[in-house]
């Protein structure tokens, strides 16, 4: 009878263990979802609220800019409670904001509700991959990380189509409301699935310090970024960050994230990961360009072609996860860096000849490369946390991955723009993505994740 109950006790341990991987990586799949969803909709909004381009651009940026500044400070603040009652918060506030968007009366109260729903994001971004990849043993966690950058990719592929369907049948507030049920019925597997743990408590003046410091430095760095492009003194801004992350340093010593940075794996795997956002943004946005003022294809053609890219993605995590019984983590990604980089040289040869299908097959390309790259460097950047520290190790990573997301599209833009825009500039700038593709399987082939037995 004790053994049944112990049997018993395992089955349910899996379970739960299937179920909080589940409902995690739903909650990644709806925040690549919001955020596609939304920037198809942005010129209903501007037409509503009549606002100016410019302006309703800040619909992303607010949402955006509180997911890089508050990732550290909210995933320290994590490690010291519960992964139920943290759960249930942040996908509960997630939640509530996405109404309140949806209902919001004016344009400073949508802002506002976005800049709210960020907040709650920074958490749950940085928490979900974490809380997956802890909730099973360590033979499965490198399949769990493919699963849950799936579901990314998958969010990611749906947003746009989909959030452009439901703004014509119903309106643009229901692009807020469709996620509604879905999270709630994340919570519900939270409740039932995770262990109380500590109880929820207000953060105390380090967490407002922290915010503060490293938000200010965040938001300084990620402005002049987002906005050089239209004219470089903005990069000045970035100074700001300087003082602001040495004083940071000195007020929190004993930053988890500073125990990590210290181990040369982790800081490989998570400046790979970095890079490879800064490649993977950058490429689609200048192939976009590229195919419609150089190839002549439509917008609808051109948004066809590089679907594949997420959708080869998807492909290629599943094989990475299966590929690491037989090789090394670590050269299975740098593998998926040279395949994303020759896949950026191969752009270089499409011509107007047949160039859809051509623009397909490297979105093909570009997309398996960058799965097989993504799920095993994330899975040797987590295999570096404790249980005590893994809010704060998936806060760093998703980090560093949003400001490569800000970053590179940034940066080409400049390159791109330093030739006043012309073909022969564009292809430069692809070069130049194809160059930090490279430097990206170079940084994490000399990572290599921590053993099961370290990580507890």
């Amino acid at each position: 009878m004790a053994a049944d109950r112990r049997a018993a006790g395992v089955l349910n341990a899996a379970r739960a263990g299937t179920a909080v991987v589940a409902a995690a990586a739903v909650c990644v799949g709806v925040g690549g979802f919001d955020l596609g969803a939304v920037n198809v909709v942005l010129p209903h909004l501007a037409a509503t609220f009549q606002v100016t381009p410019a302006a309703v651009q800040w619909v992303s940026i607010a949402y955006l800019l509180p997911i890089a500044a508050l990732a550290l400070p909210t995933g320290r603040w994590l490690d010291t409670i519960g992964r139920r009652p943290a759960m249930l918060l942040l996908v509960a506030g997630f939640t509530v904001c996405s109404v309140v968007a949806a209902l919001a009366p004016m344009f400073g109260a949508l802002i506002a509700a976005r800049v709210a729903q960020g907040a709650f994001g920074a958490g749950l971004f940085a928490i979900c991959p974490a809380l997956a990849y802890e909730s099973v043993p360590p033979e499965r966690r490198v399949r769990t990380v493919a699963i849950v950058s799936t579901f990314g990719a998958a969010g990611g592929i749906a947003g746009p189509p989909i959030g452009a369907l439901v703004t014509e049948l119903a309106g643009w507030p229901w692009v807020f409301l469709v996620n509604v049920p879905i999270l709630g019925a994340t919570m519900v597997v939270f409740a039932l699935a995770l262990r109380p743990g500590a109880p929820l408590t207000v953060p105390g003046i380090g967490f407002l310090s922290e915010s503060l410091l490293l938000g200010g430095g965040a938001a300084a760095v990620l402005l002049a970024l987002t906005f050089a492009a239209r004219d470089v003194r903005w990069l000045l801004l970035a100074v700001a960050a300087i003082p602001l992350a040495a004083t940071w340093r000195r007020a929190h010593p004993d930053s988890p994230v500073l125990t990590l940075g210290r181990a040369p794996g982790f800081r490989r795997a998570a400046s790979a990961l970095a890079l490879l956002a800064a490649s993977t943004l950058s490429v689609q946005y200048l192939l976009a360009f590229l195919a419609q003022r150089s190839l002549g294809l439509s917008a609808t053609v051109t948004g066809g072609a590089l679907l594949f890219v997420s959708v080869a993605a998807v492909a290629g995590s599943l094989l990475a996860a299966r590929l690491t019984a037989r090789w090394r983590q670590a050269r299975i990604s740098a593998a998926g860096f040279l395949l994303f980089a020759c896949g950026v040289v191969a752009s270089l040869t499409v011509g107007r000849g047949a160039a859809a299908l051509l623009l397909g097959l490297v979105a093909v390309v570009l997309g398996f490369g960058q799965g097989l790259a993504n799920t095993p460097a994330t899975a040797i950047g987590l295999s570096y946390s404790t249980p005590e520290s893994m809010g704060s190790t998936g806060a760093a990573i998703s980090f560093l991955r949003n400001v490569g997301f800000t970053a590179g599209p940034a940066v080409v833009t400049l390159i791109w723009a330093a030739d006043d825009y012309t073909e022969s500039g564009l292809r430069i700038a692809l070069g130049a993505v194809a160059v930090v593709a490279a430097v990206g399987s170079l940084v994490v082939v000399r990572s290599a994740p921590v053993q099961p037995a370290a990580t507890g």
